[in-house]
């Protein structure tokens, strides 16, 4: 994994953009997630997993609202971690299943909410915008 600093406003992520990159809120940032990037109970969230699940174009864009450090790991190296880490890499794959289940119920309850309140209920880290 490599650490990438972020000022705020920086686009981390964007939409339709073909890349393969997680990036996860450093426990070093006083960070927040998703929809808006920073605040300490939020350090270890993520954004960008499915990049590395269905290798397709981002879903929507990333903004960091404030500024952070963000973990990077791309697609080579999450293989490289279920391979060599079967027990580490099994935690992020549940941990990217809960993160898409939840996003997934809400988006079911609220089918024409804005990507952006994706950080609703949790104070948003990253700023998401679209769909």
């Amino acid at each position: 994994m490599q650490l990438q600093h972020a000022p705020a406003g920086e686009v981390i992520i964007t939409e339709n953009a073909r890349e393969e990159k997680l990036f996860v809120i450093s426990p070093a940032t006083d960070g927040d997630q998703r929809g808006e990037l920073p605040r300490r109970d939020h350090a270890g969230r993520h954004v960008g997993e499915m990049a590395l699940i269905d290798n397709r174009s981002r879903s929507a864009t990333v903004t960091a609202k404030s500024e952070c450090n963000l973990l990077v790991m791309d697609r080579t190296h999450f293989h490289e971690v279920i391979r060599k880490e079967p027990v580490l890499g099994t935690k992020l794959l549940w941990a990217f299943t809960q993160e898409l289940s939840k996003r997934l119920r809400e988006d079911q309850r609220e089918p024409d909410a804005s990507a952006e309140a994706v950080g609703r209920g949790s104070g948003g880290a990253v700023c998401r915008h679209g769909r």
